[in-house]
Parts: structure tokens; C-alpha cells; sequence
């Protein structure tokens, strides 16, 4: 018999808030985003949603208790009365196994010690931003100083590359005329560390730095995320993508990265526009960030806030509070407070987050009553950790 009351790491008197906090606790330190490839992870967090599911249910609970305290031949009075006996299981079985542990070879995950380390050892990152091992001869020609241990890393560098010459030809003369040489040599390496990410470029020697920038996640308070596809006569011509990283004090733009890629339906190969591959690699990073410091948040604010991105003024506006049980819209004339139990649907349509409320109706003439409110995802700061959190406080999944 499983033992969901072990799986949650809660004793069997838990209130039906302490599971809720459980489970929050549990699912994001095991959540599969959080440990990609990882069976183990994985397995761990399908029992952790399953033991939610029926300790968080009033009715399932009593059936489960009445086998679990037969199971393990104790008395459900005096286990609930006498709490003194009443201990949290250990949670040392449910360790992650070693080789998250070996060195530069483990995987990500959460380790509370080391998100308040910011100290980077200069140690090239094992993985590529692709989750894949970096070659051996890969050339990280400087290194962070304060974004953490170092997750993932590339660079297009090589140890063998050297510093070329380039001839410099007349632009004038018919002839191609040798009038002199220049030193070549251009590189970029990023890197996504534990708390926070980094990327230099180098011209003309590895010591020339053009282009330095380190960012904690400390500091950042939104990150938003845009994305247009560019016609010509109506053809197809090229995508637009922008990541625009707010800081946390005046909300001043600590990093902005922008371009173009060809692929209407897909991303850009791998081997092109690292930029693009390395902001999403960051993003992922910077949700997980959210996650562990989520309940946190939680805690001391009762909610988490997300901003919306206007265009007009191209300024941040409060505009969403998620709590335990609830969604807030934010607005001028007065807030809209949606509780969870009253929520009859939520769905994406052209590009918007639809929440309707139990008591809204549309009838064959398109006449509408009740609640219903929608968020512009286009415009949503931190739209990845928007939807893992709404999936953890409301138990709404999209793909």
C-alpha cells in the first residue's frame, strides 16, 4: 500500500491546508521542467500528484484512512488525538539518486544552500544549452563572477583557434591590391548559471571584450516575451522575436535581446542564432528560479503579481495577483477576485487566457451575462512561470 501521507512528508493529522502547502512544496522541487530526462523525477512526481489528489479530497481520505491505519494496524482515534506521536515521515528515500551530486555531471535541481551562493567557480559548464555535453576543446575565454554555480554554457571558441590575419584590400583599385592586414578573431560564450546568466564577445584576441553582461535573477523583476511573424505581400518573410529582462527597483530594462529567424512554424536551426536558443535557455532557468522562491512569495504576500507590458508607453502596469484559491485582475474602476471553485472554464483562444466565470452565459443572439475575463499572453511579464504557477494553485495544465 502507498504511503501518501510518506510521499508528502506530512503527518496523518495534516490539515487541508498544510497538504495544499505540501503538495506545492513537493511538486515544484520534483516537477519534470525542473529535472528534464530525469525517470526518477518524473516517477516521484506522479506519485506526489496522486497522493494530492486523494488526501486534498475529504471523501477519498476517509476511505484511504480507514485501510491505511488497518494496513499499518494503528488506531485512526488515537493516531489524530495524540499528536505528540504524530511525527512527519522522513524524507530521506526520496533523495535524488547520486549522480546528481558528481561534480560538474549533475543535474539541476533545487538545492536551497546554493541559490544563496552567488559566487561562480570558474569551472566550464558541463552541458551546452541544449542539455547536451559540451566538447572538450570548447574555449570559455572568461568566466561570470556572481550568477552562481554554473548550469549550462556555450561559446564559439575553440582551444585550437588563433588569431588570424586578414588581408585589407583597396576598395578603390580594379586590382585587388594588398594595402595591409587586420588581426580576426570573434567569439561570443553565454552562460546560465544557478542565479542568473551571463555573455561576453571578444574581437580581435580573447582579452579584447566588446560586449559584458551579467544579470542575477535577484535583481530582475519581469521578463517579457514578444514575437511577430513579418509578411511581404502577403508572403511570409521572416520572424521577429524580443526578451526584455525589468529590473527589480525602477523597473529600468537590464538586458534586451532581439532579432529575426526564418521559420514560420519552426524555431531556427540549432547550429544558427545562438542568441535566440540561449534566451530560451535562460527562460526556463528563470521560471525555475520563480518556482523555488514561490512559496516564499507566497508566504509573505499572501500572492504572486504579474505585469502586463504596454506598448504604448512601454511601461509595466500591475495587472494579475494569483494566490492559494484564487486569480485577482487588477484594474482602475476595481479589482475582479475569481476563486478557483467558481471557475467554469479556462482556454487560450488567439493568443488570449480566457477565465469564465460559473455564472457567465452566451446564448444563440451573442448575448452575454456574468463574469468573464481575459489575459493578452503576448503581453504577460513571466508568462512560463505564470502557467506552472497557475498549475500548482489551481490544477489547470496546458500544453
Amino acid at each position: 500500500m502507498k504511503d501518501y501521507y510518506k510521499i508528502l512528508d506530512i503527518p496523518t493529522s495534516a490539515t487541508k491546508e498544510e497538504i495544499k502547502k505540501a503538495y506545492r512544496l513537493q511538486a515544484i522541487k520534483y516537477h519534470p521542467d525542473k529535472n528534464p530526462n530525469d525517470n526518477y523525477c518524473t516517477a516521484l512526481f506522479i506519485e506526489i500528484k496522486e497522493a494530492y489528489g486523494v488526501l486534498s479530497n475529504e471523501n477519498k481520505r476517509k476511505i484511504y484512512d480507514s485501510e491505511y491505519f488497518i494496513y499499518h494496524q494503528i488506531s485512526s482515534d488515537v493516531t489524530h488525538k495524540d499528536n505528540t506521536q504524530d511525527k512527519p515521515h522522513s524524507n530521506e528515500d526520496k533523495k535524488v539518486s547520486s549522480n546528481h551530486f558528481n561534480n560538474r555531471q549533475r543535474k539541476p535541481f533545487y538545492n536551497e544552500n546554493e541559490r544563496y551562493n552567488n559566487v561562480t567557480p570558474k569551472e566550464p559548464p558541463y552541458y551546452n544549452i541544449f542539455g547536451e555535453k559540451n566538447p572538450d576543446n570548447i574555449d570559455f575565454f572568461i568566466y561570470p563572477k556572481n550568477i552562481g554555480r554554473l548550469i549550462l554554457g556555450y561559446s564559439t571558441l575553440s582551444k585550437e583557434q588563433s588569431v588570424q590575419k586578414e588581408k585589407i584590400e583597396s576598395k578603390w583599385s580594379k586590382l585587388k591590391k594588398t594595402i595591409g592586414f587586420t588581426k580576426t578573431l570573434s567569439g561570443e560564450c553565454g552562460y546560465v548559471g544557478m542565479n542568473g546568466f551571463a555573455k561576453y564577445v571578444c574581437k580581435s584576441s580573447r582579452s579584447n571584450i566588446i560586449q559584458s553582461i551579467e544579470v542575477n535573477f535577484k535583481d530582475i523583476r519581469d521578463l517579457f516575451q514578444f514575437g511577430e511573424i513579418k509578411t511581404v505581400n502577403f508572403m511570409y518573410y521572416n520572424t521577429y522575436y524580443a526578451y526584455i529582462w525589468k529590473g527589480q527597483d525602477n523597473g529600468e530594462t537590464l538586458y534586451w535581446d532581439e532579432g529575426t529567424y526564418a521559420g514560420k512554424e519552426n524555431n531556427p536551426p540549432r547550429d544558427k542564432n545562438s542568441y535566440y536558443w540561449f534566451d530560451i535557455a535562460i527562460e526556463r532557468y528563470w521560471t525555475i528560479y520563480q518556482l523555488d522562491h514561490m512559496e516564499q512569495r507566497l508566504n509573505a504576500y499572501g500572492h504572486i503579481e504579474f505585469n502586463l507590458f504596454d506598448m504604448n508607453s512601454k511601461r509595466t502596469i500591475k495587472y494579475i495577483q494569483l494566490g492559494i484559491g484564487f486569480i485577482r485582475f487588477l484594474f482602475l474602476d476595481g479589482n475582479v477576485t475569481y476563486n478557483f471553485d467558481e471557475i467554469k472554464k479556462i482556454y487560450i483562444k488567439n493568443n488570449h487566457l480566457n477565465i469564465e466565470h460559473k455564472n457567465y452565459n452566451k446564448n444563440f443572439l451573442l448575448f452575454k451575462s456574468g463574469n468573464k475575463n481575459e489575459i493578452p499572453l503576448m503581453y504577460l511579464a513571466n508568462r512560463q512561470f505564470f502557467f506552472k504557477a497557475l498549475e500548482l494553485l489551481a490544477g489547470v495544465k496546458f500544453q
